[in-house]
């Protein structure tokens, strides 16, 4: 559903068609060709759904920059590609440093991490500046005057059979197709798109050679070559034999990195399923089944950085899982500390010597310090393998009282981390409980709003740590939280029995969600609980806002009977009648409903 490749497939096809009827002698021939891919081109689209291409390529033509660009990630990955090549110009940043580079400048809140500039050409002049630019733009006008000629002689048959001109054709539209694609996205950084490039290059270079070269010339050049193979027979075993070992290097390595791969990408889909599953922090979670879980990702993401040693973003969370894994086996022993208070503890107990204070927290940790030690090992590989991670600077704060007595200094550190990653969620959090712990709650609560802003998953913690200590309206005035967030506000207030804070945040949610904000889009659930405060508010909208949850999910039985008692109440026995009517088809044995639905008719035949 690449928007991208149905745009350039239609100027390859284009742009191939065009050839064929041009280079063709039997039209008849060509025409069954281009009906067959024509053909398969429709089975396919039949296969994997129409309707998803149609809808995504609607886009294409809707004229609407928010529609091609949902959520602005294009455009703000691309300001920060051309940022990067602001402060580098001549240069760049390095090659292979967009992935470490980019966060520095950009700013908005991300759902996930850019590995590439999403357009080649961006991604190089990040990475290389306007030396490596500039190389590639002659490479590629290189290739144009050597391939125009070429394709405009074989479409006029001034050169090579039908075959030839076949082959030139193909060649040239896969070298456009890549050239093109670039344009909006990174196919030529994908290993297997760029090797398919460089041999479509090599095939349009060679076609040129052989058009430009006379018959007698090349085979002059062939003879030519025969001798010098002939002289050098004894070289050739030797180039063989090393680009042998040289292969089964590669493959060899290339095995262990597939299967990597293949573990993180296991690794991923179920940290994801999980936090699917995860519902509000007011539902109880079993700890040793969390324990479990984080066995399990532990004992995987182990295996990943064994077979890839040189993979960083396993070793960020095989450090984060160490630390959750720790937290959680503690608190559930005889000494429930969490790791905070042990390193405070550690700190202040002015330990003489590092043997003594290992004693200690043998004492108090058991082999749950084993935990600690392997993740502060990993987060020192982790700043020896990429600089540029902050959150391992935030763990290195975190766990140096391990390795030194008394520690590094936090502050530095958070500073460090601070000055590699500006917008990172975590670091900032971190900056801010550092204010914190300094008395600095001013800039606590600046540092936690620009977390709050940057990662959706900190919200929660933020959450649970500040809302106590912020009355309700402070609290919305400072981090502006979305719909769920209000919800998930209101609920703590509501645990915690502060009552005043939980209706004024309800309140603000049903008027957020009826004033209907353009930029804020709502979904099914956010309308459900939306009525499930304005009922508890008793609301005169909360009518109005049933109905409309109904209407985005119609299969919503409960919403539905809910839907027909508010009708009900209002005196809408018809709408009311019907509706009960759909939800005892669905739910036959609930006789207390069907009672209401009885009792309902005869109402009406009463009216």
């Amino acid at each position: 559903q690449s928007r991208g490749g149905m745009l350039v497939a239609a100027i390859v096809v284009a742009f191939g068609a065009a050839g064929t009827w041009q280079r063709s002698e039997d039209w008849r021939k060509q025409s069954a060709r281009l009906g067959l891919i024509v053909g398969a081109i429709v089975v396919g689209l039949l296969v994997h759904g129409l309707s998803d291409v149609t809808q995504e390529a609607s886009t294409l033509t809707s004229g609407s920059i928010e529609r091609l660009d949902k959520g602005a990630g294009r455009r703000q990955i691309w300001r920060s590609a051309r940022e990067i090549l602001g402060q580098f110009t001549l240069t760049g940043a390095g090659v292979g440093s967009f992935r470490n580079a980019y966060p520095l400048y950009y700013a908005e809140p991300r759902e996930y991490d850019y590995g590439y500039a999403e357009s080649g050409y961006l991604n190089v002049a990040a990475e290389t500046g306007l030396a490596g630019l500039g190389v590639l733009c002659a490479a590629l006008g290189i290739l144009m005057r050597r391939s125009i000629p070429l394709v405009l002689a074989s479409w006029q048959r001034r050169w090579g059979d039908e075959d030839d001109r076949e082959l030139v054709t193909a060649a040239a539209c896969g070298v456009m197709a890549s050239a093109v694609h670039s344009l909006f996205d990174f196919v030529w950084f994908v290993p297997a798109c760029w090797v398919a490039t460089v041999c479509l290059i090599v095939v349009v270079l060679r076609l040129h050679q052989l058009s430009a070269a006379e018959v007698d010339e090349r085979t002059s050049l062939l003879t030519d070559r025969a001798r010098h193979r002939t002289s050098h027979a004894g070289v050739q075993p030797i180039g063989l034999a090393f680009a042998g070992a040289f292969l089964l290097l590669v493959a060899v390595r290339g095995v262990s990195l597939a299967a990597a791969a293949i573990h993180w990408d296991a690794y991923l889909i179920a940290i994801r399923q999980d936090e699917n599953e995860q519902e509000f922090f007011l539902t109880a979670t079993d700890s040793r089944v969390e324990i479990e879980r984080l066995a399990m990702a532990h004992q995987r993401l182990r295996k990943i950085v064994q077979l890839d040693p040189s993979v960083v973003p396993a070793r960020v969370h095989l450090s984060a899982v160490c630390l959750q894994r720790f937290e959680l086996e503690q608190a559930m022993s005889d000494n429930p500390m969490s790791l905070a208070q042990i390193r405070d503890a550690a700190l202040s107990s002015a330990f003489i010597s590092l043997e003594q204070q290992n004693k200690w927290l043998d004492a108090v940790m058991s082999d749950r310090k084993l935990f600690l030690l392997e993740a502060a090992a990993t987060t020192r590989s982790i700043l020896a393998l990429a600089p540029f991670q902050g959150r391992a600077y935030v763990d290195l704060a975190e766990l140096s009282f391990l390795e030194k007595l008394g520690g590094l200094d936090r502050s530095q550190l958070i500073q460090q981390a601070l000055r590699v990653r500006p917008h990172d969620g975590m670091v900032l959090f971190a900056a801010g409980r550092e204010a914190a712990l300094s008395g600095d709650f001013a800039a606590c609560v600046r540092w936690w709003q620009h977390a709050y802003r940057q990662d959706r998953k900190l919200r929660l913690t933020i959450t649970t740590q500040l809302a106590p200590l912020l009355p309700a309206p402070a609290f919305l005035d400072s981090f502006a939280p979305t719909l769920p967030d209000l919800v998930t506000l209101q609920q703590m207030y509501q645990h915690r029995q502060q009552v005043d804070d939980a209706l004024f945040v309800a309140r603000a949610y049903v008027e957020r969600l009826t004033a209907g904000s353009a930029e804020e889009q709502t979904t099914a659930y956010d309308w459900q609980q939306g009525y499930r405060l304005a009922a508890e508010l008793q609301d005169p909208r909360a009518l109005m806002i049933a109905r409309h949850a109904v209407e985005l999910d119609p299969l919503n039985d409960v919403m539905r009977r809910r839907l027909a008692y508010e009708q009900l109440e209002h005196g809408q026995l018809s709408a009311a009648i019907q509706n009960l009517e759909t939800y005892i088809r669905s739910n036959p044995a609930d006789k207390r409903t069907a009672e209401k639905l009885a009792w309902a008719k005869q109402e009406a035949r009463r009216l």
